[in-house]
């Protein structure tokens, strides 16, 4: 078929899998540098969730017909 986009004779393209991409670097500083960022990040965020649950300020339910 004209238009379609199909050659004779090509070769069939398989599809690959996952590309993965290495980090290849001479310091050996970004390895160590992202895993103590992920860790600080984790331990910041259980701190900003146990904050905000022990700060948490109760609020009464309104009464009808009162307003503030």
């Amino acid at each position: 078929m004209d238009g379609s986009g199909a050659e004779d004779g090509g070769d069939d393209e398989e599809e690959e899998g996952p590309v993965y991409y290495f980090l290849e670097e001479s310091t050996g500083y970004m390895q160590p540098t992202l895993a103590f960022l992920a860790v600080l990040h984790t331990v910041i965020s259980f701190i900003c969730i146990i904050g905000y649950n022990c700060l948490k300020v109760y609020l009464p339910p309104r009464q009808p017909g009162t307003h503030t």
